[in-house]
């Protein structure tokens, strides 16, 4: 066969039509909302996933230990008040 023969047969081949099951395996049916919170997916790289599970550790941290008490051992009375005000450059005086 040379090669016009095969580019004219070419040309008349029709591909044969696609089977109706192959709608069903190549794309599954869509589940429901309720379906998916079951058993549904969500796919995250890998760097976003340890930096979410590392804010969860130190949110988790952050709330398990409670803050230090705030203690007045350490207060020291004002012995000399000298208020002044101090303006910005956007302010007239």
């Amino acid at each position: 066969m040379t090669d016009d023969e095969l580019r004219s047969t070419l040309r008349e081949w029709q591909a044969p039509p696609a089977p109706n099951t192959l709608r069903e395996r190549v794309l599954p049916r869509k589940k429901s909302w309720l379906a998916w919170w079951g058993s549904g997916e969500i796919r995250i790289p890998v760097p976003v996933a340890v930096a979410m599970l590392c804010l969860l550790i130190f949110g988790a941290y952050r709330i398990a230990k409670p803050p230090e008490p705030a203690t007045l051992t350490d207060f020291e009375h004002v012995t000399k008040f000298n208020p002044r005000i101090v303006r910005t450059i956007h302010e007239t005086p």
